[in-house]
């Protein structure tokens, strides 16, 4: 809002934010669920049929560079607008996670029992209380249940046309590279921490 109201002739602005920003370097969604998965926590919440607009690290630089392009034009209909940008196409939240999963060499979740959406909220109300009580923040919590039980995606209609932003990368490329940069620099330390066997060596 901020951003928006300080627009003027003088001081041009615009707001340019990726949906679930990821690639190389990732130290907070990748690791967070890569993690959860090895040591066998992570369960497919309901269904599993969430859908998730993503955003790879260079897609997300590219549509900052197409931000700035458009503060050089005073009649831009961006000027003090809002946009967010992504990979384009949503994709399942669930397949996409698994996937990753399984290529560092963990269980497929689609084989596990799926965490019924009611219990589960039941469960992260109940450690709420708990964290309140002891002084201590759980992962799962009534927010991160519904984050993952919900559709989260974006159209990129309005950055298309406005900031004739288009992904550099497309998406099935973008997250192969950062699955094979997490199974190559992450996953070594993974293993060593948990003082697991890596059992990626004999698959490759």
């Amino acid at each position: 809002k901020e951003v928006t109201a300080a627009c003027s002739d003088t001081f041009r602005t615009i707001s340019v934010a990726p949906h679930q920003i990821y690639g190389p370097y990732d130290k907070l969604f990748m690791p967070n669920l890569l993690e959860t998965a090895g040591n066998g926590r992570l369960r497919i919440f309901g269904k599993g049929d969430k859908l998730i607009s993503v955003c790879y690290v260079d897609n997300y630089i590219h549509g900052l560079m197409c931000g700035a392009d458009v503060l050089d034009d005073p009649k831009s209909p961006a000027l003090g607008k809002y946009y967010v940008v992504t990979d384009g196409k949503p994709v399942n939240f669930w397949d996409l996670i698994n996937g990753a999963a399984m290529q560092m060499g963990f269980a497929d979740m689609h084989k596990k029992l799926h965490l019924p959406v009611p219990l589960l909220y039941f469960v992260a109300y109940i450690c709420n209380l708990l964290g309140f009580m002891i002084g201590k923040k759980f992962k799962l919590n009534p927010f991160n249940v519904r984050m993952l039980t919900i559709h989260r995606y974006f159209s990129i209609e309005n950055a298309q046309r406005d900031l004739l932003y288009q992904p550099v990368v497309d998406h099935d490329t973008a997250w192969q590279s950062t699955v094979d940069w997490f199974k190559a620099n992450w996953l070594p330390a993974f293993w060593k921490a948990n003082g697991l066997e890596n059992t990626t060596k004999k698959q490759d």
